[in-house]
């Protein structure tokens, strides 16, 4: 046991049906520094279907939306700029409203995810907290089955969650039991997880195909790297993460599948630049060459800040 980490495990036993609202629920068991807290505790999506298709269709589309306002203002015509200016920011308000009402929606839903766990955060007294979330699977679960992987976990990150706590570091990690078999296991009914993962058809008889798109994109012109310490090193008080750190791990994953001969490959990819604009072009491109759904992943390695730029 780490001293300076405590170790929040939550174990998937079971998946229940929808409760009387329509939303999902599963059964878990959660250990806090390897005791015991719940045992098949019932967790209900904060959600609805609906709320979640609100809130994905909203993310999705605000960029396509700013920028298609963006656009009509800077083509509109002289004497008519007063006019679009005037209906921009109506529809900035609206943006607005719609944005805070997203918000809103989400914080709702960290507190409630948070609050069904009921952890006794007075025994929290180290610095950090790791959460493992681990789904269960066996050879009957379908490509597509909502595990309790479909929780949005990370919102648990959240420092202000833990304010009664000392832990002021909070790491979530998502596990997969099943890879275990990969190296050799012994439990026959556990399924492989990369059989649940939807692959690119093989081409001139080569394995099929993982394909993974990787998008970097940080500043490290005042960082310096350690070699051989998978890390960087600041040349300021400031500090980040080495941008290999990703690309890295997944081509390690690749080596393990070649290694233990399975009938798959990692395809990986990494948009040069780490842009907007890159990453459009490139999806589009490869819409054009594959078709749509190529890419099983797409990772963004990103660390970005809100600023305003000519008043926007």
């Amino acid at each position: 046991m780490d001293a300076l980490v405590h170790e929040l495990s939550i174990t998937e036993t079971g998946r229940s049906p929808t409760n009387a609202d329509g939303k999902l629920t599963w059964k878990v068991d959660v250990e806090l520094d390897g005791h015991h807290v719940h045992r098949n505790l019932i967790l209900v999506d904060p959600h609805t279907e609906a709320e979640h298709d609100q809130c994905r269709q909203y993310l999705n589309q605000l960029l396509a939306k700013e920028q298609a306002i963006d656009i009509k203002i800077s083509h509109a015509k002289k004497h008519q700029r007063q006019q679009s200016a005037a209906k921009h920011t109506e529809k900035k308000h609206q943006l607005q409203a719609e944005a805070d009402n997203i918000s809103s929606a989400i914080d709702k839903y960290r507190d409630h995810l948070f609050q069904q766990l009921h952890i006794p955060t007075s025994r929290l007294v180290k610095p950090s907290l790791r959460i493992d979330v681990r789904e269960h699977s066996t050879k009957q679960t379908l490509p597509g089955t909502r595990t309790v992987h479909f929780l949005h976990w990370e919102q648990l990150e959240a420092s202000e969650l833990w304010g009664a706590s000392s832990t002021a570091e909070v790491v979530v990690r998502r596990i997969v039991d099943q890879l275990c078999q990969l190296s050799g296991s012994s439990d026959e009914s556990l399924e492989p997880a990369i059989q649940r993962i939807r692959s690119w058809p093989p081409r001139d008889h080569r394995k099929p195909s993982l394909n993974v798109l990787l998008v970097v994109a940080r500043d490290l012109s005042e960082y310096r790297s350690i070699p051989n310490h998978g890390r960087s090193s600041p040349a300021t008080s400031m500090q980040d993460t080495d941008p290999s750190l990703a690309q890295l791990a997944i081509l390690r994953v690749g080596e393990m599948l070649q290694l233990w001969k399975r009938a798959h490959r990692i395809k990986l990819t990494i948009v040069r630049p780490g842009t907007f604009e890159a990453l459009g072009q490139h999806l589009r491109e490869i819409s054009e060459t594959y078709g749509k759904g190529y890419y099983s992943i797409i990772h963004f390695d990103v660390h970005g800040r809100v600023f305003k730029e000519h008043n926007r």
